[in-house]
């Protein structure tokens, strides 16, 4: 069974990286209120959150690494629908 409480624990999630990010109240509003993953890059793009995408792979990089118990070498990266670089962990 889904649970719809999902939907809004991840704009919720992003919006909590971005002011970690030092991003302006209303581009954390933004990305609270996104509906997409493709709109947060936007607004976080359109905003210049420094280090956004970064603190997004760092994340992922902790939670697989506590999945993996350590044992498995992880690199984080992020791209766009383009294939550019946004973001990595380790840098």
């Amino acid at each position: 069974m889904f649970k719809w409480e999902i939907l809004l624990v991840i704009p919720n999630f992003l919006a909590g990286l971005a002011e970690k990010c030092g991003a302006e109240e209303k581009t954390i509003e933004k990305i609270r209120n996104a509906n997409t993953a493709r709109h947060v890059q936007d607004i976080v793009v359109e905003n210049k959150v420094k280090g956004f995408f970064d603190e997004v792979c760092l994340q992922v990089y902790k939670q697989m690494r506590s999945h993996s118990e350590e044992k498995v070498p992880i690199d984080v990266i992020l791209f766009d629908f383009d294939g550019k670089i946004l973001g990595r962990h380790p840098a």
